[in-house]
Formats: C-alpha cells, sequence, structure tokens
C-alpha cells in the first residue's frame, strides 16, 4: 500500500468517526488526535517499519491479522487462550477484508475501545464543565496516555475497556463478557480481576463496618501482592507440571519493586537489561504523560487514608495488588503492564473527589441554614 492511500484511509477512518461523535467534543478532541498520532508515527518511520516503532508486538498483532485472514481460526484451545487475543485482532481482520491496511485497522480497534472507555467513564462520572471533563479525561487515562496508546496497534485499549467494563458492569452478562475477553488478551490479568473481586465480595459479607484505619488499608496494600506472588508460583506449576513456590527471593529490591508499582515507577526497579531507554529519557517520558504517576500515586493515598472503602474501591485494591505480585516475577513489569487498570482506579479517585465535595457543600447548607434560623 502506497504512504498516500494509507494517509487517505487515516482520514477518512477519522472523518467518519468524527461525524458520529459531533456532539462528543471529548471524543472528537481524542479522535484528532488519533489522526495526528497516526499519521506522524507513519510519516517518520514508513509502513512496514512503523510496525516496530515503540513494541514488536504491533508487528506480531499484523502477522495474527494476516494469518486470521488466510488460514483461518484453528481448533486448538491453546492458540485461542494464549496467542490470538480475539477480542483485539478479530474486528481488525474483518476491517482488514474490507480493505484497510491491517495496521491501520488494529490502530482503528485501539481507537474504539478508547472511546468506550470514554463513554462509559462519562456516564460514571457526568460533569458539564470544560475543566471537570479535562480532568476526567487526564485522571482516568483517556487523555494523552490513551491517545498515544489508541495510535498503536496494542491491545492495552482494549484491556482498558474490558477491566472497566467488569467492576462498572452490573449485570453479570456483562462481567461474564468483560472476564472473558481479558482471558483471551491476558489471561493473569482475567485471574487478578477475578480473585480481587471475590476477596472483597468474602470481605464485605465477613466484616461487620466497612470503616478502616490506615494500619488495616496498609496491611490490605501489602497482603495482595503476597496473594499474587502465591498464584504466580500455581500458574508457573499448572504450565511447567513442576511442584513448589517459585517466584523472586523476598528482600529489599521485590519490595521495592512491587511498592514502585503503587507511585508509577517500575523503571528504577528492574534490571538495567529490561530497559531499553535511559533513566533520563524515562523520567521525562514521565513528565509527559505524567499520569502514568498520578494515578496510581493519588489511587494509593486515597486506599492508604479511606477510612471507609467502597465495594469498588476494595475490589479494584486486591485486583491490582494481586496482580502487581503475579508480574514482578517477570522481566516485563513496566507502565504499560498497569495501563489495563489506570481507568478504574482514576474513576475510584473520581468518585471519591465527588463524593468529598458532596458531603462538604451538604455542611455547608446545613451552617448556612442554621445562621439563618438565629
Amino acid at each position: 500500500m502506497s504512504e498516500s492511500l494509507y494517509l487517505s484511509e487515516v482520514a477518512l477512518l477519522g472523518v467518519v468517526m468524527l461525524w458520529f461523535t459531533r456532539r462528543q467534543w471529548v471524543m472528537q478532541l481524542q479522535i484528532l488526535g488519533w489522526m495526528f498520532l497516526v499519521t506522524v508515527i507513519m510519516v517518520r518511520y514508513g509502513i512496514e517499519d512503523q510496525q516496530n516503532f515503540y513494541s514488536n508486538d504491533q508487528q506480531y498483532h499484523v502477522t495474527l491479522v494476516k494469518g486470521i485472514l488466510a488460514d483461518g481460526l484453528p481448533y486448538d484451545l491453546g492458540w485461542w487462550l494464549s496467542s490470538v487475543r480475539l477480542p483485539y485482532t478479530a474486528p481488525a481482520t474483518v476491517l482488514t477484508a474490507i480493505g484497510v491496511e491491517p495496521l491501520l485497522s488494529l490502530k482503528f480497534v485501539s481507537l474504539l475501545a478508547l472511546l468506550a472507555t470514554t463513554s462509559l467513564i462519562r456516564r460514571l462520572v457526568p460533569d458539564t464543565s470544560i475543566s471537570g471533563a479535562l480532568v476526567s479525561l487526564y485522571l482516568t487515562a483517556t487523555a494523552l496516555i490513551g491517545t498515544f496508546f489508541a495510535s498503536l496497534g496494542l491491545r492495552e485499549t482494549t484491556m482498558m475497556f474490558l477491566v472497566l467494563m467488569f467492576f462498572a458492569g452490573t449485570s453479570s452478562v456483562v462481567k461474564l463478557s468483560a472476564l472473558t475477553g481479558l482471558v483471551l488478551l491476558r489471561p493473569h490479568l482475567a485471574v487478578a480481576v477475578l480473585c480481587g473481586a471475590l476477596i472483597a465480595l468474602v470481605l464485605r459479607r465477613i466484616q461487620r463496618s466497612s470503616s478502616s484505619t490506615p494500619l488495616t488499608n496498609f496491611i490490605s496494600i501489602a497482603s495482595a501482592p503476597l496473594l499474587g506472588y502465591f498464584l504466580y508460583s500455581v500458574g508457573l506449576q499448572l504450565r511447567s507440571e513442576v511442584s513448589g513456590i517459585y517466584g523472586h527471593s523476598w528482600g529489599i529490591s521485590p519490595v521495592l519493586r512491587i511498592a514502585s508499582n503503587y507511585i508509577g515507577l517500575q523503571f528504577l526497579t528492574v534490571r538495567e537489561s529490561t530497559v531499553e531507554f535511559s533513566i533520563t529519557s524515562l523520567l521525562l517520558l514521565r513528565l509527559v504523560l505524567s499520569e502514568t504517576v498520578i494515578i496510581p500515586l493519588l489511587f494509593t493515598i486515597l486506599v492508604l487514608l479511606a477510612q471507609r472503602r467502597s465495594s469498588l474501591t476494595q475490589s479494584v485494591m486486591w485486583s491490582f495488588g494481586i496482580y502487581v505480585g503475579i508480574i514482578t516475577n517477570t522481566d516485563f513489569n513496566s507502565f504499560r503492564q498497569n495501563i489495563p487498570f489506570m481507568p478504574v482506579m482514576g474513576l475510584v479517585v473520581l468518585l471519591a473527589w465527588n463524593e468529598h465535595r458532596g458531603s462538604r457543600s451538604k455542611v455547608e447548607t446545613l451552617a448556612v441554614t442554621a445562621q439563618r434560623e438565629r
């Protein structure tokens, strides 16, 4: 495909989505940002070489799409669970079949997932003001970082949407659908989400009160990665058919590695051989994509200081902690691994802030009423 035809497809897909979202200025900003980034990446690296920009997973996904078109879907359960990533590649395969360039098809699916995430958040946290909408975008990772990942042929925005849908969904069908999608995209993420939700449910049933203290909150935060460590061992046993507890040796290093996930600075604690960029470059990147630090940090502070944890807060806290316990045993512990949790963590922060503002407004109203009665 020529570059001019590729850019024509970018423009066509962008214009179509701008028309569908003509009453949603927030989504239109995301679409314009997507069009700009997709164009810049292609012009800078070319149609073929852009597949290796940021992550060669893009090339893998393109190969999957082309393979599905050429050979169809095999009857191999292991391939379905570990290779195909169907919730992400299937829609892209349909688009490719009608003539859209394969990588652009994947990027368009990423954009649709981002828009779906934004739409759901806007329904959960409605705010008609411009500043409120922009803050919601920022704190749910659907602004700069969400648009950046939507411009890549990666599954991150799809997982963002499915994790949010699982926690925000009110029906069992919605939750089961989201969980099934996560199993096909990243099985250990699905395990962490399910286990965290179940633990939160059990704790709500056995605890007489939802009140908490900083000490009990810290114990919960520290316990979740330990459970994730155990689940990693179980998964390794099932996969390798060996017995015993496996994972990193406990000490200062793994504890710091786990803690770094709660403040978005994982790259400071991983082995240098697994980091492609310099520490300076990564710190500068955090300044540009500051939500990768701000969101987990605010969420952690909220959980630690909460006097009363909502069911959503407790579910997300346990799920994220278990997930951290699993991924810190691998060489792939980066902020990208935690991207799927960003929207729901930001949602917890936004809901807590709105509740705080509502209660403060109520107190001020009661005070004014009391003064008038005097």
